[in-house]
């Protein structure tokens, strides 16, 4: 569920901020040096992505049920909380 609505947080944040960047580029550059910038774009990252990989390769790997585990009983309340409340 995290890793969904961490998706779609950074596609809506890249749907907002797209635009807003080539209006920018466009109004203190002509559309060629846009094209340009893409091209760049792709090259820097056709180059950072495989980094990182191996990067991520050697480091040690964690469990990730262990760390939702403790987000989601963050948010609960414990059994015996509720029931003192209760009386």
């Amino acid at each position: 569920m995290l890793l969904a609505l961490n998706g779609l947080l950074v596609l809506t944040a890249y749907s907002i901020i797209k635009p807003v960047r080539d209006s920018l580029i466009l109004a203190e550059q002509s559309a060629q040096i846009k094209s340009y910038l893409n091209v760049a774009t792709v090259l820097v990252l056709a180059a950072i992505v495989p980094l990182y990989g191996r990067l991520t390769d050697r480091l040690p790997r964690r469990d990730g049920s262990l760390g939702c585990a403790r987000l989601e009983s963050s948010f609960t309340i414990p059994r015996e909380h509720a029931s003192s409340q209760a009386r």
